[in-house]
């Protein structure tokens, strides 16, 4: 867990994790 938090397409907060760690990573990292 990197602890990286975004926000989702609803612009909702939530903390990755399990399947959306990759998923979370990349869209902290554009963002």
């Amino acid at each position: 867990m990197h602890g990286c938090v975004i926000k989702n397409q609803k612009g909702e907060l939530h903390l990755s994790t399990n399947t959306a760690l990759i998923f979370d990573r990349y869209a902290c990292q554009v963002q």
